[in-house]
């Protein structure tokens, strides 16, 4: 009779609370960003100089995480659930409107300080504007693992601070630069 009744306890707290995977933040929020400079493999810049014609940036964010105001494991059953959801894994909850790359010396013939995106794909591959366009859909996980590479090699070597900026959808600006590095 005992063990009926610890069963029943057991049963009725999984269905009612389920496996341990109460709902984590679903959305995450950009606060700053950090930018560093890697050579064609992928190796960082080392004794601030990189060679080569394909150079990457790579942003590592310091987020913060939006709290889910309705918890979705109170009184839902979820004992069949194989695996919880990542925090942030319904994107971000300011958006991207903007990205800006621009450089603090010339590079070839578009001026310091203006835009360089024309000449930047996100992993070779896809345009700034059209990455930045499904930001909202970003997943915190795999948001990381992009690249930016510069099309165009320098035809001067000059040490270049590299400097993205974001203006979110809410107005917010987000600003980071890289290490300064000569471009060989």
């Amino acid at each position: 009779m005992n063990i009926k009744r610890i069963l029943s306890v057991i049963i009725l707290f999984v269905g009612i609370f389920g496996c341990e995977c109460f709902s984590p933040p679903e959305e995450w929020k950009i606060l700053d960003v950090e930018i560093s400079i890697h050579d064609g493999e992928w190796f960082a810049t080392s004794n601030g100089s990189v060679a080569g014609d394909s150079v990457y940036l790579q942003f590592r964010y310091e987020e913060e995480f939006v709290e889910n105001l309705f918890p979705s494991g109170v009184f839902i059953n979820q004992a069949f659930a194989t695996s919880c959801a990542d925090p942030g894994h319904e994107g971000l909850s300011d958006p991207i409107e903007n990205l800006v790359i621009t450089s603090s010396v010339d590079f070839n013939n578009i001026k310091k300080g203006e835009p360089l995106n024309d000449i930047i794909l996100v992993n070779g591959e896809e345009s700034i504007e059209d990455w930045i366009a499904r930001s909202e859909d970003w997943e915190h996980l795999w948001i990381e693992s992009h690249g930016l590479l510069f099309m165009e090699q320098p035809t001067i070597a000059q040490t270049h601070v590299f400097t993205a900026t974001f203006t979110m959808r809410s107005g917010r600006m987000v600003e980071g630069e890289t290490e300064p590095v000569l471009w060989e």
